[in-house]
């Protein structure tokens, strides 16, 4: 699937397991159906990167670092830590490729409120061979979100992303 229009930002309240009252959830809406909806819900399977002329991260916390520090320098430093076959999976699509990715992660950008970068406090980092784990906020709009990413060969394979707004 190529995403040729922008991806929408919504909200969506559900009652959340152990939770009192609703929440807000983040989600991500990808363009309509080209007809290739079920290879939504398939998995990919990643391959070695391509070669780069500069040196990239190549440890879990090395890439995890960098893709961090990347959404403070805009979306080419964030698209580096990706290949072609990369996958980014949230509560409402999955982005496979480096176009649907920059997609997502245009959007998301692009959708954030003034202030945000200031707000975003990670409250949990937790590194285990090729996955990273994250607890993180961002204040008064997303008081949890977390991200889980499978790093292969200096790049992130895999990612999942989920946010819960504010009540």
């Amino acid at each position: 699937m190529r995403i040729t229009q922008p991806l929408r930002l919504s909200f969506l309240r559900r009652r959340l397991p152990g939770s009192k009252g609703t929440s807000t959830i983040l989600l991500m809406s990808p363009p309509a159906s080209d007809g290739q909806a079920s290879r939504r819900h398939s998995v990919a399977s990643p391959e070695a990167p391509s070669s780069r002329s500069f040196a990239m991260p190549t440890s879990t916390a090395a890439v995890l670092e960098h893709h961090l520090e990347a959404f403070y320098q805009g979306i080419d430093a964030i698209m580096e830590d990706f290949t072609d076959v990369s996958v980014i999976i949230t509560a409402s699509a999955t982005y496979r490729g480096l176009g649907e990715i920059r997609a997502f992660f245009s959007a998301l950008l692009d959708g954030l409120p003034a202030g945000f970068d200031e707000a975003v406090k990670i409250t949990r980092q937790e590194v285990v061979g090729e996955v990273a784990f994250l607890v993180w906020e961002a204040r008064p709009w997303f008081p949890f979100c977390t991200d889980t990413f499978v790093v292969r060969n200096g790049k992130i394979a895999y990612q999942t992303f989920a946010a819960a707004g504010a009540a």
